[in-house]
């Protein structure tokens, strides 16, 4: 080893916990390529780059336009300030979207549900049609413009479109159906 110069530079501060000092140690080993190019013998961190997951996809909640590829949901996770658990319950289709988009594995058939947008809502009490929407998003400009909500519209959407789906009796003080 004579000859060979090694240095010491931190790259990053404030790292709270392991999962992101292992996310970390993986980004830089494949981007400085210290696997081929260097003297790393591993993908890094406590669990290899390799066998985290799929990639995944960062989609519009509203065009369904894809604005993003990760990886794995742990790098998309870790780059959105998410839980990788959110994403991948939107990726298995429990919840419809996570940090305000709706996330794909690459490889999945195209999934992208558009019925939250597509389909007519009706808001009612005690059983009796109040309003009629063309969409859930619609319904959710809605609740937002009468100040039932400060929330984000994908987040309303989504609690609307969850009463529909019948997972949750109400939202924001009403019951919601497809018409």
């Amino acid at each position: 080893m004579d000859g060979i110069l090694f240095s010491c530079s931190v790259l990053e501060n404030n790292i709270e916990t392991q999962e992101e000092t292992d996310l970390l140690e993986q980004m830089y080993i494949k981007k400085y390529s210290s696997i081929e190019n260097g003297y790393n013998i591993s993908d890094g961190g406590q669990r290899s780059i390799n066998n985290i997951g799929r990639p995944v996809l960062k989609i519009n909640l509203e065009t369904g336009k894809i604005l993003e590829e990760y990886e794995t949901v742990a790098i998309a996770a870790f780059q959105n300030n998410l839980k990788e658990s959110n994403i991948r319950k939107v990726c298995y289709g429990k919840t419809c979207s996570a940090g305000g988009f709706l996330w794909q594995y690459k490889d999945s058939p195209n999934k992208i549900k558009k019925q939250n947008r597509t389909k007519k809502v009706v808001m009612l009490n005690s059983d009796i049609v109040i309003k009629e929407f063309e969409s859930s998003f619609k319904a959710a400009e809605y609740l937002i413009s009468i100040g039932k909500s400060n929330k984000g519209i994908s987040v309303v959407a989504c609690s609307i479109t969850a009463c529909c789906k019948k997972r949750q009796i109400s939202a924001y003080g009403f019951c919601w159906e497809y018409c």
